[in-house]
């Protein structure tokens, strides 16, 4: 009975959802929708046209449980890269409505509560996503090989438990409590505490999210425009999103980040630069840092390690801002990483 019940989703390609002649073709998926929604792309706005093509992604990664009971699945994602922004601007074209800001009294300590995340907390999960990129390796010394599941949980928990966090100027003490501490002379392995890996993961993800901020808040992207902006750094170790100019006949540097915009140009992806901030030059005059240049570089420092799992989507290695799918740990497989 319960086999029955299962959908055959193997006639869900990508030419039958969108491809193969879009709106003007009945047969495709999102002509089909565009009728669900009404049929006037002038009266639905793209963000509401994006929570039915998301669907599409569930479907997908329904797979392995429609091969597990031998049934039909869908055999290729509908989208790739920028294309499910492109369909849902060609579905609907009504301006959202304005949003209006962020009042002083609540973005200002928002802001300097994140400011303060990307200081001695950055540095400090920084440092134990490289631990745990050290200690999930195999321990025989082969370049790149890794450990089965349990034997990396045993050696990340080991490592975390040796380390030791950065003291708060306020207090005297150190700001978070070890993830793991071992006791060898009562125990065979190390303990977690408050949670262990779960907090390390909560924590890793609340630095991402500061940095984020101070991104967004400096440049004025838009969140999809921010998940563009690609990874990578230059020789000179310098990020290759960011650069560095000199305006106002050396007087100033002007830093500038490059990333895709989707809201112009009929929904076509184009690159686009963002001033995230300027730093004065003047002889004698101490300035302060940039405050988008420092999230740039916890992002990536942050992240790198992810990129060089094995098996990794180079669609998702080449993103700045990845995270892993899962809750409990870092990923130890590239498959689990997504942006």
């Amino acid at each position: 009975m319960l086999l029955r019940q299962l959908p055959d989703f193997s006639f869900l390609t990508r030419d039958r959802l969108w491809e193969d002649g879009g709106l003007k073709n009945d047969e495709t998926y999102i002509y089909a929708l565009l009728e669900h929604m009404g049929g006037d792309p002038k009266e639905i706005v793209d963000r509401s046209a994006r929570h039915y093509l998301r669907r599409l992604y569930s479907v997908f990664d329904a797979r392995k449980v429609h091969q597990a009971f031998n049934r039909p699945f869908m055999s290729q994602p509908a989208f790739e890269d920028y294309e499910l922004t492109r369909v849902s601007a060609q579905l609907g074209t009504k301006p959202s409505e304005e949003v209006r800001p962020l009042p002083d009294e609540i973005a200002i300590p928002l802001l300097n509560s994140a400011y303060s995340w990307l200081g001695a907390p950055a540095d400090d999960i920084i440092k134990a996503t490289e631990m745990w990129d050290e200690a999930r390796r195999d321990k025989s010394g082969t370049p790149n090989a890794l450990l089965n599941g349990p034997m990396v949980n045993y050696y990340v928990s080991r490592a975390f438990s040796q380390m030791t966090f950065t003291k708060s100027p306020e207090t005297g003490e150190p700001w978070c409590e070890p993830f793991f501490e071992w006791d060898k002379s009562t125990s065979a392995r190390p303990r977690p505490v408050d949670g262990g890996m779960r907090r390390f993961i909560h924590l890793w993800r609340t630095i991402q999210v500061a940095a984020l901020i101070i991104l967004q808040q400096s440049s004025g992207m838009r969140s999809e425009e921010l998940l563009t902006i690609r990874a990578g750094r230059r020789k000179d170790g310098t990020p290759q999103c960011l650069e560095a100019r000199s305006v106002a006949s050396g007087a100033s540097t002007m830093y500038v980040v490059k990333a895709m915009v989707n809201k112009v140009n009929g929904g076509v992806p184009d690159e686009h630069e963002f001033v995230v901030g300027m730093q004065p030059n003047l002889p004698g005059l101490a300035s302060n840092s940039v405050p988008a240049v420092r999230a740039i570089d916890v992002l990536l420092r942050l992240s790198e390690p992810l990129r060089r799992l094995p098996s990794i989507p180079s669609s998702i290695k080449q993103l700045m801002v990845i995270r892993p799918k899962k809750a409990a740990g870092l990923s130890t497989g590239g498959k689990n990483v997504i942006r």
